[in-house]
């Protein structure tokens, strides 16, 4: 049995939205900003007609106004500064997709958006305080071992640690991790053993009954991502997971656009997790989305 191991190292650039530039818009002089999109608080920074200045790890950081203009042409868009160059970078990659990171408010932690779908709670809510009320489901006891499907940018994960887990998470797509690595909400990630691969082709080749809880975060379902809402992919689950453990399942739901679509599919991820033994003990719906928790009988 043999994994591909992902070294997830948490790169250290200022990193500044749009929502910040339009804060500093119109002042000259001695200013505030955050580098870290509010992670670590505000720092010295100094603007005047052409340039923003400030010190960021005992080096002098000055890049000019109209090119983080151009880059942060919407106060939710999000780049990256390399302190070795001064060098501007949109938090952004395109490879067969388009992935970037964006920020739904002020000082708030970003969603990465993939094809402009972001992956993310956001409306009435932010990505780590919708993480925590998924990992809050599952009662997390210290050293318990715990399986994070679809890594994302770790916000699941970085509760599961905080909670005293001992995490693995398995992530598809390199790309997320990348960015992943430019976002200071996403450091915990290090303390973390990544999987890179496929989720239906790693999990089988897991030990039965080798975790005490799992989260099954996946994408939104479609035609691409329906074998992870499969019942042969969840017999899988319920084989890796001990007896009595719990299983967190997020079901996105936004082609459903009528109620009675949304509950059809729930209703139907509900009856195949049924099928292959596990007892569904909480279903939580909205107009987005749906949340499941199921337990394997002891």
């Amino acid at each position: 049995m043999s994994f591909r191991v992902y070294e997830f190292k948490p790169i250290n650039w200022p990193i500044l939205s749009g929502f910040e530039l339009e804060n500093i818009s119109g002042k000259r002089g001695k200013i505030r900003i955050s580098v870290s999109l509010g992670k670590h608080g505000d720092i010295p920074a100094y603007v005047d007609d052409e340039h923003l200045t400030f010190e960021f790890e005992s080096k002098e950081i000055e890049v000019p106004l109209n090119e983080l203009h151009n880059i942060l042409d919407e106060p939710r868009k999000v780049c990256v500064i390399d302190p070795a160059t001064n060098h501007i970078y949109r938090a952004a990659i395109f490879d067969r997709h388009f992935y970037q990171l964006v920020v739904p408010a002020k000082d708030v932690e970003p969603t990465i958006e993939i094809d402009g779908i972001h992956m993310h709670g956001i409306k009435d809510t932010t990505p780590l305080r919708e993480a925590r009320e998924k990992v809050k489901l599952l009662h997390i006891k210290p050293k318990e071992k715990v399986l994070d499907i679809c890594t994302g940018l770790g916000y699941t994960a970085t509760w599961e640690i905080k909670f005293g887990a001992k995490v693995i998470t398995i992530e598809k797509d390199e790309n997320v991790l990348r960015l992943a690595e430019f976002n200071p909400w996403s450091s915990h990630l290090r303390y973390v053993r990544i999987i890179v691969g496929d989720a239906v082709e790693i999990i089988p080749q897991l030990k039965s009954q080798s975790f005490d809880k799992i989260l099954h975060d996946p994408p939104r379902l479609t035609n691409e991502s329906g074998y992870l809402y499969s019942r042969d992919f969840y017999a899988e689950l319920f084989r890796i997971l001990r007896r009595g453990g719990l299983l967190f399942h997020y079901v996105g739901t936004p082609h459903a656009s009528k109620r009675r679509g949304r509950k059809r599919i729930l209703e139907g991820v509900c009856r195949r997790l049924s099928s292959v033994g596990f007892h569904v003990i909480k279903v939580i719906r909205d107009k987005r989305r749906g949340w499941i928790l199921a337990k394997k009988p002891r």
